[in-house]
């Protein structure tokens, strides 16, 4: 049998060049010693010089100890254990954050995912704004939109490494409120919002700093939103063009720019929802006006389809901020009569109810939530 080198090497580079952050380490290890058999090199990079920090968020590279590093946006991650699997940029593994709100703040509070405890007061926005959202990178908090009034298209970045203020890195295509964000490997995106209600999808670069682009629109003009990220899409849940709002979960692709589609239902009519997600489920948390909600609801990343109710919060609540750890959905602050300073947390691995954890500094709800990896 005749074997094809120029087919075999073809082929190698396509499966490279195809590999991504959703890659198995074992996949990606067996492509470099696929293309070293092959080759009779590897590819080495020596930490003190080419392995940097202008490298992509998600590079994967062999050390000239022979060992393999994951960048994750901060730093090289050695990956000696094959069970090693990289943090995602919508799961944190140390600490959520809040940031701004109403009573109009400029506050920017951290809590713990390591131990339950009380939130601390860390730094501040440029300026006090609410009803406002976010996004994380793996090394900063970006929060962008909001009122404080008027209306405000500013995109900021704090630093997980430090406390401190924030700083202005760019706008969003269009001022608003009552907006929802999610996050990608490589990017922050914005969601709806008002004033007039908006449809519109911005994205915007976590490498370096600038505006927003429009990348795609929502299924209708939508505010008082809810979401949620995969590793692949970002998802909507809830909110509406009015009072008493929606059921519908819709997904919008990282990948490829484009509009939302329907792909299910929410187990009831919600608007300021919050939203968290695991490595397989988003979830909704409360929400609801002028009857409100304790409910929490959780559907599939992998198929699409509608939610179920698997739990409750400590009380009904809308206007919290959802947050995500690797093990549990977190809700911080929120509208349960008055602006709430409770930290909650439920499990991911059963489904049950959230138990208080921690209050934050400030009580505070339309606040923007951030995760630190």
């Amino acid at each position: 049998m005749t074997v094809s080198l120029a087919s075999i090497i073809a082929d190698l580079e396509s499966k490279i060049a195809n590999a991504d952050s959703s890659s198995s380490l074992s996949d990606l290890l067996s492509l470099l010693n696929s293309a070293e058999r092959l080759t009779g090199t590897k590819s080495v990079y020596d930490s003190s010089e080419l392995l940097t920090t202008a490298a992509e968020e998600g590079s994967v590279k062999f050390q000239n100890d022979g060992s393999l590093r994951f960048y994750n946006g901060t730093n090289w991650d050695l990956l000696d254990d094959p069970s090693y699997v990289a943090p995602l940029n919508n799961q944190g593994v140390a600490s959520g954050y809040t940031a701004g709100g109403n009573p109009l703040i400029s506050d920017i509070q951290k809590y713990s995912y390591t131990s339950d405890g009380n939130a601390l007061d860390v730094g501040d926005l440029t300026s006090a704004r609410r009803r406002l959202s976010g996004s994380s990178s793996t090394a900063s908090g970006y929060v962008h939109g909001g009122m404080s009034p008027p209306y405000s298209n500013v995109i900021e970045k704090f630093p997980y490494a430090a406390n401190g203020t924030a700083t202005d890195v760019g706008n969003l295509t269009v001022a608003r409120q009552h907006l929802a964000g999610a996050s990608s490997s490589a990017h922050g995106y914005s969601m709806g919002g008002d004033y007039p209600n908006r449809n519109v999808i911005d994205k915007y670069a976590f490498s370096a700093d600038g505006d927003a682009t429009d990348v795609g629109d929502l299924l209708g003009s939508i505010t008082y939103l809810g979401a949620s990220s995969s590793t692949t899409h970002g998802y909507v849940h809830g909110g509406g063009p009015s009072l008493p709002g929606t059921n519908v979960i819709q997904k919008f692709s990282f990948s490829v720019d484009g509009n939302s589609t329907d792909v299910g239902d929410l187990t009831e009519v919600v608007v300021y929802p919050a939203g968290s997600n695991s490595s397989t489920h988003g979830y909704r948390m409360g929400g609801g006006q002028p009857t409100i909600t304790n409910s929490i609801d959780k559907y599939s990343y992998s198929s699409d389809g509608n939610a179920t109710d698997v739990g409750d919060l400590l009380a009904q609540v809308n206007n919290l901020a959802g947050n995500s750890s690797t093990s549990h959905g977190y809700g911080a602050g929120g509208n349960a009569s008055g602006a709430s300073n409770v930290i909650q947390k439920f499990p991911f691995s059963v489904d049950e109810n959230s138990t208080d954890v921690g209050d934050l500094a400030t009580a505070v709800r339309e606040t923007a939530s951030n995760l630190q990896v």
